[in-house]
């Protein structure tokens, strides 16, 4: 394989109650939001309304992880990132009266810490212009949207 294959595991996951794990090995793009909450009332007379802060609205964590060929190659074939795909479809899923399954984004050594979460939409892209002998993607994102959840 090489010597860039030191580290074979994954250095991170994200860990869904019901669905499974989806393994994250390299560099993921992480993005977070949060947005303020304000109530606009304007005065007669005034040019600039009064606002009144009410709240800020859950933080939305959007994390795009990539599989390369050597990861998929490197750790079992496919069965790793098709394991990851299954488990992003089926947190999506109706649990019954159980409700939303859990997720815990979780980067290995790393001070980050992140808010207990729900999966709110995944998205699945092979790009064609990455793609081996005309049909075989070398590359497959996997975009998965969290949102903050703090039920019971």
């Amino acid at each position: 394989m090489g010597d860039y294959m030191h580290n074979r595991g994954p250095m991170g996951s994200i860990v869904i109650d019901g669905a499974g794990t989806i393994p994250i090995f390299e560099n993921p793009k992480i993005r977070e939001s949060k947005k303020a909450g304000y109530n606009r009332t304007n005065i007669f007379k005034r040019n600039e309304p009064v606002r009144l802060w009410i709240g800020s609205t859950a933080k939305v964590i959007d994390v795009e992880i990539r599989y390369t060929l050597p990861h998929m190659v490197a750790m079992g074939g496919k069965s790793v990132v098709d394991s990851a795909i299954k488990a992003a479809r089926k947190s999506v899923e109706g649990r019954g009266n159980k409700g939303p399954g859990i997720a815990r984004l979780k980067i290995n050594n790393s001070g980050i810490t992140f808010p207990p979460c729900i999966v709110t939409d995944y998205e699945l892209d092979m790009p064609y212009d990455q793609g081996a002998y005309n049909y075989e993607s070398r590359v497959i994102i996997l975009r998965i949207k969290l949102e903050e959840y703090h039920g019971v």
